[in-house]
């Protein structure tokens, strides 16, 4: 089995079901929803039926929230591991079941989780079957060369409506190296990208894509954040030699916070078609 298909495999498998599945940053899965939700709402405010696609969907956690708050979104979502999809089934079972008890909106009929690779989308959809939306969360830099993920980003493409955007929570080098450059000035350790992971390089990923998309922007929108729980807070837990807490206060407080600086590698890349 691929390597970084095995990884997710046994992560979904040791999770328990806890929110911890995809990243043990929990509050920023949160703060990814919370941006997402307020770009659905900015660009797609008539009430009209949206259609989205979610590539890398993981346990699901992402497209039911969302779509517990937007009863208009109609979302298929695909992921290459096995396990993660049995997660967010089950999860889409239990919250179709409290909804009908609740007698609230139906939301079975509109979410549709299935085991599929982003690297074959040509034989996981149906043909001229085009989308309002189609997100990455942290997706593409799981895919291991450049060639693959501009190849991806331009299949995204093609799968989009006439003025549909390619939303992405994407990695980048140069924050990485902004906030590993801060570490150090106080006396922190290096952040390490992990082994399976490829960060863009923003000029690169930008002359591509402006020649696909006709709306290219990258936006920080959890730099703050990291600032807060990878600077500020590891400093206090290195001074009380302290294992940092992803569940501690601090997390839970910092997504809230304004975003300044450009100190978070994740980045909210919107592309409009």
């Amino acid at each position: 089995m691929d390597p970084i298909k095995l990884y997710w495999e046994e992560r979904a498998e040791n999770s328990n079901g806890k929110l911890n599945v995809t990243t043990d940053d929990v509050y920023f899965r949160e703060l990814e929803i919370n941006t997402l939700d307020n770009f659905i709402a900015q660009h797609f405010a008539n009430g009209n039926k949206i259609k989205i696609l979610d590539l890398g969907c993981g346990d699901g956690h992402m497209a039911l929230s969302i779509a517990k708050r937007k009863p208009n979104v109609y979302i298929q979502g695909f992921d290459f591991a096995t396990n993660m999809i049995a997660i967010a089934n089950a999860k889409l079972a239990k919250l179709a079941k409290l909804a009908k008890l609740a007698n609230e909106h139906e939301i079975k009929n509109r979410i549709k989780f299935k085991v599929g690779n982003i690297l074959e989308l040509s034989t996981l959809l149906e043909k001229h079957n085009y989308y309002d939306l189609i997100i990455t969360s942290r997706t593409l830099i799981n895919l291991q060369n450049k060639i693959d993920q501009y190849e991806t980003i331009k299949n995204i493409h093609t799968l989009l409506n006439t003025n549909g955007y390619f939303i992405g929570f994407e990695n980048f080098i140069e924050n990485h190296e902004l906030l590993n450059q801060v570490r150090q000035t106080i006396g922190l350790t290096p952040i390490a990208i992990r082994w399976h992971n490829r960060y863009f390089v923003e000029q690169e990923f930008i002359e591509y894509t402006s020649k696909l998309y006709t709306e290219v922007e990258i936006i920080d929108f959890a730099s703050s954040y990291f600032f807060a729980t990878r600077v500020i807070y590891s400093l206090f837990c290195k001074a009380e030699n302290k294992t940092p807490d992803y569940n501690h206060l601090i997390h839970q407080q910092s997504i809230n916070l304004p975003n300044m600086g450009k100190f978070c590698p994740v980045r909210f890349v919107v592309l409009k078609k």
